[in-house]
């Protein structure tokens, strides 16, 4: 059976973004509104196509931390829904890329972690964003709340 179908974003920026960040290896596209970013790739839950999205590099010791904020909404961003129904994703940081399972954290790590996801909120408000804001409260609370560790190798 051949590889899975690559669905792009339907965000002409966002795919456009994946694009130049691939062929590049994160030379053009590491970073994403002064941000260092890294490419994440889930599986549709739906489709089961492809799916890649640039997030913001979060390291924490040996493991990468995707947080699924969707700029503070209070709903989920769908690709953190496709990382709940298949763990398996890979990261890519720069050239080099990791083949990890992700998790949601626990609330103990929620807590050690929530300084992290405020520093991430308050990237969020830099000026000159042409992305919708959404309220500093409502960025800690759902970065509190869906922060998924990577971890080792599948």
């Amino acid at each position: 059976m051949g590889e899975p179908e690559y669905a792009p974003s339907p965000w002409e920026f966002v795919a456009d973004h994946v694009e130049r960040y691939l062929a590049s290896d994160g030379e053009d596209g590491y970073e994403m509104e002064g941000a260092p970013c890294v490419i994440l790739t889930t599986t549709g839950r739906r489709t089961g196509k492809v799916r890649r999205t640039p997030l913001i590099r979060v390291h924490d010791g040996e493991h990468y931390l995707v947080v699924a904020s969707l700029g503070g909404a209070p709903q989920h961003p769908v690709w953190y829904l496709n990382l709940m129904a298949d763990p398996e994703v890979t990261l890519q940081d720069r050239g080099v890329v990791h083949e990890l399972v992700a998790r949601t954290a626990s609330p103990e790590e929620k807590a050690r972690l929530a300084g992290r996801s405020r520093r991430m909120a308050r990237l969020r408000e830099l000026p000159g964003r042409d992305r919708p804001r959404h309220s500093a409260g409502g960025a800690r609370s759902a970065l509190s709340g869906r922060v998924s560790p990577c971890d080792g190798s599948r």
